[in-house]
């Protein structure tokens, strides 16, 4: 894991952690799943999806609210 820390241009403390993937290796099924996303209160959460350009690249987020019941949001 890695950890970026910076200033935004309104010198807002930005900090994050980054899970560390190898490019290079083969694509799988697994699904995974982000715990914690939070947005409001001054925080908020960037989810940033990949694939090796190589690839063709597929999938499903589905967002869940904390009682299991499906989020009904739009992703942009």
């Amino acid at each position: 894991m890695g950890i970026r820390v910076r200033y935004n241009e309104r010198r807002d403390f930005l900090i994050t952690t980054m899970t560390v993937v190898n490019e290079a290796d083969a694509t799988t099924n697994i699904a995974y799943a982000f715990p914690h996303l939070v947005n409001g209160g001054g925080y908020a959460t960037q989810v940033i999806l990949f694939s090796p350009s190589s690839l063709p690249s597929s999938g499903t987020v589905r967002l869940y609210r904390q009682d299991g019941q499906s989020l009904g949001l739009t992703l942009r």
